[in-house]
């Protein structure tokens, strides 16, 4: 594991940092306006970057639900001639192998217990790319040989290669048509590797080089490439630490990927401890951008189990970095509070310890200024689809307590005071575009009525703020606090 540090310190030379899309702000937005303007714009020029990437891999944790598609058995004379296979079979599975080794045919049965399932327009490519990394070897002056690899035959039908190997089409919720082997398909990709071990790296190679070139542009293609890197590494979890993993580091393009997959093993419940001491090993890595693929892989697990040994790590790592998080590192864990009701809680408390922690005024007002920074992205991220403005309509009262006094630093100093009404305004403004929940209203009427206990003299002036903003949301929570 130690390949980590090494492979980040190689990159750091030849790697071009990419810059943030988000630029820098030189100075404070006090201004609900200039802020509504820099959401636009933040939003357009995040549209396709790896912002919207790693988006895509958060919202990619679902399992995919897969129908059975009904397909026409009927089978002409020379298909029914053809021997079927069961690759679940570890003898049938041999002999397939071994009677197949040249054609698309093996491509087909390996691509589809790698993957859960293929979109048939995806096919075509995957098969190409995998002939191009396996083995080809023929007889010569009765010697095996390696050669080139071969190109697959344009003219075998797909029904066909399904009849032999045994696959079959699903189609999915969305009703896109997909091929796989269905519940055999881990089982079968089992017998493949202890049957012909040496076709191990050829498979990784291949992996490595998808996810280089992959396009992610559906929830539907990550779910897949991570699956697939998920299920080669737990078939080896010790060779895939020395030789796939390592490879994964390279690139930041991999944030997601690694954390997606990450995941995916540690709910094989045999593997829980394995990927606890690789996550761990991420946070004590000099590495400059993993610790978020820790994130994306604590968010998920913890909204499943509750609980994760390597939380309080996890927690101190994040409290070191926290008050020095800016433009796509702070727009990173906004993303993670959108995922997970527990990162909001664990970011919450976070802020309260480190406030805590210090006497000094000067530094109590560094850190009010990174929660309204955080806030800030957090309002970059509201729409129709999540409307609750993390850290400001808290979950729970634990979370509102968590903030109450960094609430009372930041009224407490004029220009603070000014960006925190300056969020709060364009937010309640946006907010009443929506068909919000009187659940919502109630959060927000908490962080408000926050607010005036962490500092009573500023009563009047909330109110006169709450009445300025004239739009439906802001009524509400002024008619809740009205009768406070």
């Amino acid at each position: 594991m130690s390949n980590l540090n090494e492979t980040n310190k190689e990159i750091d030379n030849v790697e071009t940092i990419e810059e943030d899309n988000i630029n820098e702000e030189t100075e404070n937005i006090n201004n609900q306006s200039d802020l509504e303007e820099k959401k636009r714009t933040i939003n357009k020029l995040n549209a396709n970057n790896n912002w919207g990437q790693n988006q895509a891999f958060i919202n990619s944790v679902d399992t995919i639900v897969y129908n059975v598609y009904k397909q026409d058995l009927k089978q002409s004379e020379s298909e029914k001639s053809l021997k079927k296979y069961d690759l679940s079979n570890s003898n049938d599975c041999t002999q397939f192998v071994e009677k197949y080794k040249y054609s698309e045919y093996l491509a087909m049965a390996i691509i589809l217990s790698t993957f859960e399932a293929v979109l048939l327009a995806d096919l075509p490519d995957l098969q190409k790319t995998l002939m191009e990394y396996l083995p080809i070897v023929r007889m010569k002056d009765n010697e095996e040989k390696e050669e080139e690899a071969s190109q697959p035959n344009p003219y075998v039908s797909l029904n066909t290669i399904l009849m032999v190997i045994n696959g079959k089409k699903f189609v999915t919720e969305d009703g896109q048509i997909c091929i796989g082997f269905g519940e055999s398909s881990i089982q079968i990709l089992i017998n493949i590797l202890e049957q012909f071990p040496m076709l191990r790296s050829s498979i990784v190679s291949w992996l490595i080089y998808l996810s280089k070139i992959y396009k992610y542009r559906t929830v539907f293609d990550i779910y897949q490439i991570a699956t697939a890197f998920a299920r080669i590494v737990s078939l080896d979890i010790t060779d895939a630490k020395m030789r796939i993993l390592p490879q994964l580091y390279s690139s930041s393009n991999n944030i997601g990927l690694l954390g997606v997959m990450a995941y995916k093993l540690y709910i094989n419940n045999m593997l829980i401890d394995d990927v606890e001491c690789i996550l761990l090993h991420w946070i004590e890595s000099d590495n400059r951008w993993i610790w978020k693929s820790v994130c994306l892989a604590y968010a998920f697990i913890i909204e499943k189990n509750n609980h994760i040994s390597i939380e309080s790590d996890l927690k101190k790592a994040l409290s070191k970095k926290i008050l020095y998080l800016k433009g796509s590192d702070l727009h990173f864990i906004v993303m993670i509070l959108h995922q997970s009701k527990h990162c909001r809680t664990m970011i919450a408390e976070i802020f309260n310890n480190i406030y805590n922690k210090t006497n000094n005024r000067e530094e109590k007002i560094l850190i009010s200024q990174q929660y309204i920074n955080l806030i800030r992205y957090c309002y970059y991220i509201v729409d129709a689809s999540f409307i609750k403005l993390p850290l400001v309509a808290c979950d729970s009262k634990s979370q509102q307590i968590c903030i109450t006094k960094i609430i009372g630093q930041i009224m407490s100093v004029y220009y603070l005071r000014k960006q925190l009404y300056a969020i709060l305004g364009a937010y309640l403004h946006e907010l009443s575009s929506y068909n919000f929940s009187q659940n919502i209203i109630g959060h927000i009427s908490a962080f408000f009525y926050n607010i005036i206990l962490s500092s009573p003299l500023y009563k009047q002036d909330v109110l006169y703020f709450l009445t300025n903003c004239k739009n439906e949301a802001a009524k509400q929570v002024f008619m809740r606090l009205n009768h406070i």
